[in-house]
């Protein structure tokens, strides 16, 4: 059901009534340069309704619903979703259960959410809209049937899977990481005019070459501002690096020469295209070294921190096994880097490790202070 702006009076009673509700959203980042959300899918156990922010903004009895601390939002993956309502509509959900991070403490291999309905409920949702232009109007019934999937057994699948979690006692685990995902924040997006020495193809670019690459890099971001799209539909990367060679090989191209590439698509301005050559033609030569690290250094390894590592990472495989996890979630390699070169020698100091929540220490705690107890003897050359 579509919630216009009469219907969320109509049906507010319902929805406010609901002690929990499924949310999901559909944004527009293959098709937008300002992405933005363009859908909200919110269930209940026996409805299934569909909110269009495009034309009816976020009104505060939407708000309300995700605000109320008494109330659970229950959504998959929600890392995109949190950081999406912040961005779109300044919103930060206040209590969240993510059926993926439900599935990442069951040691789940395919947390994907049609893998876990398949699994749990045995329901075959498709995923062939994924990808669609959730910003044009009118929607297609195909992207609603789509949008609706999303959502409707979202609640019996947390069902399901913290009755599990309950039985292995981690439900308390799964809280602490919920309530750390909802305090990320948006990452904006800075154009970086030096990214383009990362562009595969990049470093094997001569002088000329490099000139009309950097350009080019820069000429599409603008591009991509104007026309509100993402900067590969402008012109993808390996087309670039493509005419950069060509240019490389045989010197200033000409407008014929240019269409008869057939790289630059129809709707683009080749004039534009064209200038932007040129002006890196006429510019200075860049390096072709890649960018310079920033920032401070970090810690340096010693031969007694490498020893050090080399026992967490084989104490990590170990533990993650017990438990049943996969060891990248367990604790990451950054988390056992930092470790490795700090070397707590107490709970306390772990503890105070950057990502060191409280469920991990209660996992694997101990058997961290144990593998670090390296003797001098053990060290590495």
């Amino acid at each position: 059901m579509e919630l216009g702006a009469d219907d969320v009076a109509r049906h507010l009673e319902h929805l406010a009534a609901q002690p929990r509700l499924a949310l999901d959203t559909e944004s527009d980042p293959f098709h937008r340069y300002y992405e933005k959300i363009c859908l909200l899918q919110i269930s209940s156990d026996t409805e299934d309704f569909f909110f269009d922010p495009l034309e009816h903004g976020l009104p505060d009895p939407i708000r309300a619903l995700f605000t109320d601390r008494e109330r659970t939002i229950v959504m998959h993956g929600a890392d995109y979703d949190v950081r999406a309502l912040k961005h779109s509509f300044g919103l930060a959900l206040v209590r969240v259960v993510d059926t993926g991070l439900c599935a990442q403490f069951l040691g789940r291999t395919n947390t994907g959410l049609k893998a876990l309905l398949e699994e749990e409920l045995s329901v075959v949702i498709d995923k062939g809209e994924q990808r669609s232009d959730w910003g044009r109007r009118p929607l297609t019934d195909e992207q609603l049937r789509y949008a609706r999937q999303d959502t409707m057994h979202l609640l019996e699948l947390a069902d399901r899977l913290l009755e599990k979690l309950d039985a292995l006692g981690r439900r308390h685990w799964l809280e602490e990481e919920c309530a750390s995902l909802l305090t990320r924040e948006p990452v904006e997006k800075v154009f970086d005019p030096d990214a383009w020495r990362k562009i595969k193809g990049a470093k094997s670019l001569q002088k000329r070459g490099r000139q009309v690459l950097a350009s080019l890099y820069r000429w599409r971001e603008a591009v991509a501002q104007e026309a509100d799209r993402p900067a590969f539909r402008v012109l993808r990367s390996e087309a670039m690096v493509r005419l950069a060679t060509q240019i490389d090989r045989q010197g200033r191209i000409t407008p014929k020469q240019l269409k008869a590439t057939k790289i630059v698509p129809n709707w683009i301005d080749r004039e534009r295209v064209l200038e932007a050559i040129e002006a890196g033609l006429e510019g200075p030569v860049p390096d072709a070294r890649g960018p310079r690290k920033r920032g401070a250094p970090g810690i340096p390894h010693t031969s007694k921190s490498k020893a050090r590592l080399e026992a967490l990472k084989k104490g990590r495989v170990e533990w993650a096994k017990a438990l049943g996890m996969d060891p990248g979630f367990l604790v990451s390699s950054a988390v056992l880097e930092s470790i490795a070169k700090r070397g707590p020698e107490d709970e306390g100091a772990l503890s105070a490790v950057g990502g060191m929540t409280r469920w991990r220490m209660e996992a694997i705690g101990p058997a961290i202070l144990s593998a670090l107890d390296v003797k001098e003897g053990d060290e590495g050359c």
